[in-house]
């Protein structure tokens, strides 16, 4: 996985996750499975911003809960926000082969994917959320940006050819207004609770990582 653009990109996302750790927190501590006094330890320590020490806590809460899937849900996301990606993609990825069903972990992996510019992962992970839960709209939303990431690559690659080319510059054009009028950063060249963890220049959109748990079936 590349590494250099990871510090930039994940200050792109730092808004998005949050919000979606403060979800989770509520979710877990009004459940009564999660009462244990470790997991609200590492709740406490997500909230204050302690990303690094809820991580380790994380990891040995794991080693005698290997499987639950919504603490590694979250170790995906604390993962994703102190830049590790490549610990975060691990950690949805498993939960997309262990609960397919579930369509955050393949939200937030796309994400990952397309800030680390591996557009076609990205579009395949979208996809397969969108296959699991055809109305899971933050799934349609994320694949409508990366459509148009990947149209922004292409009209500029066209320009690159032709810099006269009226199209291209026209095309471009309207998609740079289209995220300005709406007060959108676009993509970066390089995914969720319900999980949300986007291209270079004026259309650098954030894509949305899901921002609740997601309850296996």
């Amino acid at each position: 996985m590349p590494q250099k653009n990871e510090c930039s990109n994940i200050k792109n996302l730092k808004g998005f996750l949050l919000f979606i750790l403060l979800s989770l927190s509520t979710f877990f501590l009004t459940n009564e499975i999660y009462a244990a006094d470790d997991f609200k330890s590492i709740m406490q320590l997500i909230e204050k911003g302690e990303k690094e020490k809820a991580a380790q806590q994380i990891d040995q809460y794991l080693k005698t809960n290997p499987n639950d899937p919504q603490v590694i849900f979250i170790k995906g996301v604390v993962n994703a926000e102190l830049g590790k990606y490549n610990e975060a993609i691990q950690a949805f990825t498993y939960l997309t082969e262990k609960h397919p069903s579930l369509p955050e972990p393949f939200n937030n992996l796309a994400v990952l994917y397309a800030e680390l510019g591996d557009y076609d992962k990205a579009q395949k992970a979208l996809e397969s959320a969108i296959k699991t839960h055809p109305s899971y709209a933050t799934a349609h939303v994320n694949l409508g940006d990366l459509y148009t990431k990947r149209a922004t690559v292409a009209y500029n690659k066209a320009l690159e050819i032709d810099k006269t080319n009226v199209q291209a510059k026209t095309k471009l054009s309207l998609i740079k207004k289209l995220f300005n009028a709406n007060d959108i950063k676009p993509p970066v060249t390089p995914i969720t609770s319900q999980p949300q963890v986007a291209v270079n220049n004026d259309v650098n959109k954030k894509p949305i990582i899901a921002q609740a748990t997601p309850t296996p079936p």
